[in-house]
């Protein structure tokens, strides 16, 4: 990518984001209109006295920013997770009570790797590790079974039930990120989240490269 568009799609968000020019829910993260710092739907979840944790959303997954990601995960061009891992880098370093956390990976499906190779998320991992010195815990485990793409709400959370589990013997954080590259249902998310809570851990947080 030219610098130009680094600059617009990606860079220029980052420093928009870091001087407050872009306002986000303080839970969900998603970008605010009107509130000053809860999104609606989060604050009638707090009044209904639901437990809550926070999620970072970096990037809409829309236009331009569909195609990069399709580019990169269907075409395999590998380059642009050395990008995304340098990009999150900045975030964390840019948001304090993200620093020191060790990252848990959403783990990929073994038949996938099997076909294509290489995971999206551990190539983000291996570079945020080696590059940056991110802890990351590979501490969750996922069975094989469907892919969750094109599935509805309700059939991925059926889909995901049980597909995803603690490594045996795994030593758990008392805090981690749990990271992943595109948010659709939150299906996913919230079984590695429940999974990491019933092993153990006490607060799990939530970054995203993309979100819809």
């Amino acid at each position: 990518m030219c610098k130009d568009c680094l600059d617009q799609m990606f860079y220029g968000q980052m420093e928009d984001r870091k001087s407050r020019k872009i306002a986000y829910c303080s839970c969900c993260g998603i970008p605010l209109v009107s509130e000053k710092e809860y999104c609606t739907s989060c604050r009638a979840k707090m009044n209904d006295g639901k437990e809550m944790s926070r999620q970072f959303l970096l990037y809409p997954y829309i236009n331009k920013y569909i195609d990069i990601v399709l580019y990169w995960k269907n075409e395999n061009v590998r380059s642009l997770s050395s990008l995304f891992a340098h990009i999150i880098a900045q975030f964390i370093k840019n948001t304090p009570e993200l620093e020191g956390i060790p990252i848990v990976p959403v783990p990929p499906r073994p038949k996938k790797i099997k076909t294509k190779g290489w995971d999206q998320i551990e190539d983000i991992c291996f570079y945020l590790n080696t590059l940056y010195s991110i802890p990351i815990k590979r501490i969750l485990i996922r069975s094989d079974g469907h892919s969750q793409k094109g599935l509805s709400k309700k059939m991925r959370k059926v889909n995901i039930l049980d597909k995803i589990h603690i490594k045996p013997r795994a030593i758990v954080p008392k805090k981690v990120i749990i990271l992943d590259d595109v948010i659709t249902t939150g299906a996913t998310i919230e079984v590695c989240k429940q999974c990491l809570m019933n092993a153990g851990v006490h607060e799990v947080l939530t970054l995203i490269l993309f979100f819809n």
